[in-house]
């Protein structure tokens, strides 16, 4: 089911992919801040309608969550991130992220537009070789039918 026309949005394939890594992995979801919990690393979900390159890069500098317990918080260390968005960034997104090794190795950018226009090439830029992310890539093909393409392939 490639995604046009479709009522599915960028957080409900989020969502549906923490539930089923809830139910068929036992990984921690941590609900309201889209993170999933594995062992001790913390992987990061942003999805988003509308991709502004200065709160990329804010967001990049960054490296931690802090998690509301209760009455109390504690901050967490975000060990990987992944980029959900419902349009293609700019090639210097890309470029940044390709071409600082201490990102490429924990942040991940999935570029789902082309789903939506019915299309099932999709692009990516993933060289974390994190499973949690490998587990997304592979949710997508099998529950949506979306092909994941390297971004650096293409262009």
């Amino acid at each position: 089911m490639i995604l046009k026309n479709s009522t599915v949005k960028i957080w409900d394939l989020v969502n549906r992919f923490e539930e089923w890594a809830s139910e068929k992995k036992g990984w921690n979801i941590i609900k309201s801040y889209d993170l999933i919990a594995v062992g001790n690393e913390y992987h990061k979900f942003f999805w988003t309608q509308n991709f502004h390159l200065q709160t990329f890069k804010k967001i990049l500098q960054r490296q931690s969550c802090s998690l509301g317990e209760h009455l109390s918080y504690r901050t967490v260390s975000i060990s990987y991130m992944a980029w959900i968005l419902n349009e293609t960034p700019q090639p210097i997104v890309w470029n940044l992220i390709k071409k600082t090794p201490c990102l490429s190795k924990r942040v991940a950018i999935y570029a789902l537009n082309k789903a939506y226009s019915g299309m099932p090439n999709c692009l990516k830029l993933n060289e974390t070789e994190n499973i949690v992310l490998e587990e997304f890539e592979k949710f997508l093909t099998r529950k949506y039918g979306i092909e994941l393409e390297p971004f650096f392939e293409k262009f």
